[in-house]
């Protein structure tokens, strides 16, 4: 009986998990904003250069320039980035958010 109970148990949650990754892989489009292109960095995926400039503004470095594509990155996040460091970067900040800020911007 207990036997049947924890297999019954797995595939449920199997099925589980499975219909939730196919959900998120559907989704995907949507949270890069693939159905709104003008939405989206015009960097994203090409090499950049910082371009001094004594014309623009200064930026959060005190540095003048701005950024200049130069090319098409070749970068490729490895195994590691994409399953363990993200989601330990996305938990820490959740928790830090939820837990320690005085500010009023977390909320909404």
């Amino acid at each position: 009986m207990i036997d049947r109970f924890w297999g019954i148990s797995g595939i449920v949650l199997l099925a589980a998990f499975g219909i939730l990754g196919m959900t998120a892989w559907l989704k995907k489009g949507d949270s890069v904003y693939k159905n709104e292109p003008e939405q989206k960095n015009p960097l994203e995926g090409r090499k950049v250069v910082f371009a001094e400039d004594g014309r623009d503004t200064k930026n959060a470095d005190g540095a003048e320039g701005h950024l200049e594509a130069v090319g098409v990155a070749a970068y490729r996040p490895g195994l590691y980035e994409r399953f363990v460091n993200e989601p330990l970067v996305f938990w820490i900040a959740y928790i830090v958010s939820d837990s320690s800020c005085d500010c009023d911007c977390h909320s909404g």
